[in-house]
């Protein structure tokens, strides 16, 4: 009888490693340097997706960071917009022409962050 389950390929199985290499530092990199202000899972998802909009050029609202966190409620959002505002990884600015409307902007901490996400990357690649 043969079992489904077989050996990875040696680079299926490199690739593996090097991403639990990468979980590992990030892991430990949380606990250490961000004590007391760690991001959860929504947070740092949140944060990643805001990343890749900055990344993009964007300055992206409130209102459209709702409307494309569509893994979260609205309520969710506002409520993770505010802790990651409070921790000082982004600042709510309201728009030059109508006041009713917040851009999420990056702070220095929020690229800190990502360029710590980044080392941890280049680190585990060995």
């Amino acid at each position: 009888m043969t079992s489904n389950l077989q050996a990875a390929p040696a680079q299926q199985n490199q690739h593996a490693m090097r991403y639990m290499d990468y979980l590992q530092l990030i892991e430990t990199g949380h606990a250490v340097l961000q004590e007391g202000n760690s991001l959860d899972f929504q947070g740092e998802r949140l944060l990643n997706m805001l990343g890749l909009a900055w990344h993009a050029g964007e300055m992206p609202t409130v209102l459209q960071v709702m409307g494309r966190a569509d893994m979260f409620s609205p309520t969710t959002v506002h409520r993770r917009l505010k802790l990651l505002s409070m921790r000082g990884f982004i600042n709510l600015v309201m728009d030059a022409e109508d006041n009713r409307v917040k851009h999420v902007v990056a702070t220095q901490r929020a690229h800190d962050h990502f360029a710590l996400m980044g080392s941890y990357l280049i680190n585990a690649r060995g």
